[in-house]
């Protein structure tokens, strides 16, 4: 099967990419290693190592899986904070991920209150697009490193 070998090469891990537009050469691997990717219908996108916005439900490091069909900022419908939507979005200084409100052409990216980081808002559909909801994730178990390497 055809799949991304090569990304660019100046990739910053640290930082929240979009790993579908960062592909430059495509490859062949064994069908069996890719059981559960689906490439036509799904993006990619990489947590960066330093970006701690959605800790705990989405580690720093984690590959997220993106529906690109699901771009509209759902505001209700859940009942705790594993049901609540988180969409990968892209804004003028790069990508970000979170949960998403929309009011007044404001959109609010809210990260998980555990993380300590700060609310980000942009003006919509101006200053960030939606490039869909996160419908899975791929994270390391190895916690331990990660928390370390924060302080």
């Amino acid at each position: 099967m055809q799949v991304p070998i090569a990304l660019d090469p100046g990739l910053d891990l640290s930082r929240t990419v979009f790993l579908s537009r960062l592909i430059q050469r495509w490859g062949s691997v064994p069908l069996m290693l890719l059981n559960n990717l689906d490439l036509r219908n799904y993006r990619y996108g990489l947590i960066g190592t330093e970006d701690w916005s959605m800790f705990p439900i989405i580690p720093p490091g984690s590959l997220v899986v993106i529906d690109d069909s699901k771009r509209r900022i759902v505001t209700s419908g859940w009942s705790s904070e594993f049901e609540r939507p988180i969409y990968f979005l892209e804004h003028r200084e790069g990508y970000a991920c979170g949960w998403c409100s929309l009011k007044d052409g404001q959109l609010v990216v809210q990260p998980h209150p555990a993380s300590n980081c700060n609310l980000e808002s942009y003006l919509y559909p101006d200053e960030v697009e939606v490039i869909g909801q996160v419908t899975r994730i791929a994270l390391s178990l190895d916690q331990a490193a990660r928390r370390r390497s924060r302080s």
